[in-house]
Parts: structure tokens; sequence; C-alpha cells
């Protein structure tokens, strides 16, 4: 692989830099990217941000829109056809959806420079980079997935029998799954190099990289979680009230704004910046805005339904 642009030089940074793509509804107002469900309704998709590679330049054709997802420098995009439309950075072929990623899929999940997506029968299909073995799937996370979910150079898939899949690089553990994360998970999050699930009683698992906190769960976390999302070196959390908390990036608290009584109903992170849905239908951005990602156009402040943080720019579907 190449170098990649270095737009925040810290002790933070990598050489390459993953897309972290994960928005999962708390109240199901929002539409699931990364988890299998019905594929209806749709409408088109604004995205802004870093554009180095047209990852953040959305094409004129893709019809009706249900779910997106932002990779490192490419995007992905499933239609309510069940059909998935990839466009920016292809240098491993991450924008070249292959034929069976074309029909009858459910959901999808861009990763640093790879792609995955779910089919309705269960299937993880998976293109792009392969470096560290990311795109092979396991014999196991061939049928009866329900979730997936890509990062910087793994990969997780979740189970109908709520167990997490991991595969791909696993320097730092992301990819090997803890024992407490192999029965009664409900949801997934591939960030960096750290992965966290959600238990069916609402507590986070967190494991991998945690040289920024990125896996320490703080005590503020919530009693019960709705929703998780794993970013470069932060996690998110969301409570089944609609309040999110962050923690890590070497922080002692990674700041979430004050949103007062308004409830949010999704999450997503990015590589240093955060996303989240309102109740109101407005995308909200915070953290890093080195090339923009903080700022919303007025196409996203109202009747938004889902959204994703890419490395450095963010996507979001509107209702039709």
């Amino acid at each position: 692989m190449s170098t990649t642009v270095n737009p925040n030089p810290t002790s933070r940074t990598r050489r390459f830099l993953c897309g972290l793509t994960v928005a999962v509804a708390a109240t199901g107002t929002g539409v699931l990217p990364t988890t299998a469900g019905a594929v209806t309704g749709g409408g088109p998709v604004i995205s802004w941000g870093y554009d180095n590679k047209g990852q953040a330049t959305v094409p004129t054709d893709l019809g009706p829109v249900v779910a997106v997802s932002g990779g490192e420098s490419h995007s992905l995009a499933l239609t309510s056809a069940g059909k998935v439309i990839a466009w920016g950075g292809n240098d491993q072929g991450q924008a070249t959806v292959p034929k069976e990623a074309t029909s009858d899929i459910t959901a999808i999940s861009a990763g640093g420079r790879h792609s995955l997506a779910l089919t309705k029968n269960g299937k993880v299909i998976a293109w792009g980079d392969n470096s560290f073995g990311q795109t092979n799937v396991p014999p196991e996370a061939a049928a009866d997935i329900t979730a997936i979910s890509s990062g910087g150079f793994h990969s997780l898939a979740l189970t109908k029998q709520g167990k997490v899949i991991g595969w791909g690089y696993d320097t730092s553990g992301q990819a090997t799954v803890p024992k407490e994360a192999t029965s009664d998970i409900t949801a997934i999050s591939a960030g960096g190099r750290h992965s966290l699930a959600l238990t069916k009683d609402g507590k986070v698992i967190a494991w991998g990289d945690n040289r920024f906190g990125q896996t320490t769960l703080p005590d503020r976390l919530p009693a019960v979680v709705a929703a998780i999302a794993a970013g470069g070196f932060h996690s998110l959390a969301l409570s089944k009230d609609g309040v999110a908390v962050a923690w890590g990036s070497g922080k002692n608290e990674w700041s979430v704004p004050m949103f007062g009584s308004l409830k949010l109903t999704a999450v997503a992170a990015g590589w240093l910046h955060s996303a989240a849905l309102g109740a109101d239908g407005r995308a909200y951005v915070w953290d890093d805005n080195t090339f923009g990602q903080r700022a919303v156009p007025d196409q996203a402040t109202s009747g938004v339904t889902a959204i994703s943080a890419g490395s450095f720019h963010t996507l979001t579907v509107k209702g039709s």
C-alpha cells in the first residue's frame, strides 16, 4: 500500500488510515448500514469532508439509498434494490464491487481499504485489500451472519447465535475475540486497531489496542448501552435514553458536546471525528475538523435517516 496523507501528525498517527463506519440506531429511527434487515424506502446521499480520492463526491446516479458507509478513501452505498455502489479510492479494488454484491444485499461496511457486504441469506462478501487476510472470510462466516463491521485492516461478523467472529490484522489482538463476546452479542464495531461488541443486556465489551484508552471502559458508561461505534483511537456508546459517551484518544475524557434535551438515535466514529444523528433528523459532528468534517451542509440539517463516518469524511442518507 502507499502512504496516506497525514492531516494530524501526532503520536496517534499510523502509516495507514482506516475508515470507521458504524452508524447504529438506538431507537430504530436510523438505518443500520452494518446490520441485516429489510431494505425499504431510501433517499439521496449527502457527503462532506476530505475528498482527495473523490470519497466525498457522491455519484449522481445512485437512486434511492438506504445505507452508507465511509472508509479511508472510499465510500459505499446500499440502494433500496439491494445493490452496493462504491466510489472514491480504488487502489486496492475496494471500490470495485463484485457481481455477487449487486443484488440481495442487506448491509455494508467500508474499512481502511477493503469492503464488506452481507447478503439476505447471511453470507459475507469481501473485496479490496487483503494484505492481512481481512477479505479472507472464514468458513464460519459463510452463512447465518446478521451483522458485519470493517476496521482498519481487520473484519468482524456476528452470527445469528450471537457470536462474534474476527479475522485479518491482529497485531493488537483486535481480531482475537474474547470469550465473553462469543455469545449473547447483538452489535459489533471494528475500529482502527480495536473492536467493540454489545451484549443483549446492554453491556459493552472492548478488546485490542488500548494505547489511548479506547478499550478501557469509563465509569460514566451508561448501565444499559443501546449502540456502539469504534473509531481510530476512540470509542462511542449511546445510552437507551439517547445520550452519547466517548472515551479514548489519550484523554481522560474524550468530549461529547452538550445536546441538552435532544436525544441521539445513532452514533458513528471516524479516525479523529465523531458523528451522531439526532431525533430531530439532523446530523451532528464534533472533534477533528481538519478537512471540514464538522461543516454539516444545510441538506443534512433535517430529514436525515442514516449516518456514517469515514476516516476524514462523513456521509448521510436523506429521507425520501
